[in-house]
């Protein structure tokens, strides 16, 4: 896979992420963790795979989003397809994905970081687990964690 390093960022930066999650609970806590860390973030919800696939290949799409947060398990199309998918479409290459999941086996977040992931990362089970979470999806794309996928 090519080098997908996140690009240098100053001050007036603003992450636009991508949520990819299919439980609303989830949804709303991860958005308010997001409210804690030490940038802004905008962030745009899809409930499934599909409807993901639908955003990031509309004509201003792989423009539209700096880092997709992508939740594995959903129906109608679940994240590992999600992921195979856009590592597979060279649009995509430089775009990081995160993997947040409630599968927390070592196995399933490496395969997952085989897979393309820049970084798989198991869901908080506290509301300050969440927020300091949401800090290191900030610091995977600010470059202060970065995982190289290769």
């Amino acid at each position: 896979m090519s080098d997908t390093r996140p690009r240098p960022i100053d001050s007036g930066d603003i992450l636009r992420l991508l949520l990819v999650e299919d439980d609303p609970d989830d949804v709303h806590v991860i958005r308010r963790a997001l409210r804690t860390v030490s940038i802004p973030v905008t962030m745009t919800h899809a409930e499934n795979g599909r409807v993901a696939l639908e955003l990031l290949t509309a004509p201003a799409g792989a423009a539209a989003f700096d880092m997709v947060l992508l939740d594995l398990n959903m129906p109608v199309l679940d994240g590992w397809t999600v992921l195979k998918t856009l590592r597979a479409d060279r649009r995509f290459d430089t775009l990081p994905i995160c993997v947040l999941t409630t599968l927390s086996e070592p196995d399933v977040l490496a395969e997952a970081r085989h897979l393309g992931a820049n970084a798989a990362l198991s869901k908080g089970t506290t509301f300050e687990a969440t927020c300091d979470i949401a800090q290191s999806i900030v610091d995977l794309w600010t470059g202060a964690m970065f995982h190289d996928a290769a």
